[in-house]
């Protein structure tokens, strides 16, 4: 999840972590909500008032969460710009969810 939203553009982002010669390229999907965008409860698709950041407590950017399907995080990068190394600590927190 971005959060600079109001200082980069999304091309900006696109270029920063989206291609694989970029500086800091992240090989899992990017979101870009806005600081309006209202969290989602999946059951009923009712919008909750909070934001998508004020939810998960406000996090620095770039952060790489693992989120269960009841929207609790069970894992988050300890280091600043998380990469595909973190992706073996990924999937040890992923088996232990499942």
């Amino acid at each position: 999840v971005e959060r600079y939203l109001n200082f980069e553009t999304k091309e900006d982002v696109a270029e920063e972590f989206g291609f694989i010669d970029s500086n800091h390229y992240t090989p899992w999907p990017i979101v870009l909500p806005t600081d309006d965008d209202s969290i989602q409860r999946i059951e009923d698709q009712a919008n909750l008032s909070q934001s998508i950041f004020e939810y998960y407590g406000l996090p620095g950017t770039p952060s790489l969460f693992l989120i269960d399907q009841n929207g609790v995080i069970q894992w988050e990068s300890d280091t600043y710009y998380p990469n595909e190394n973190s992706i073996g600590e990924i999937e040890k927190a992923y088996n232990k969810v499942i």
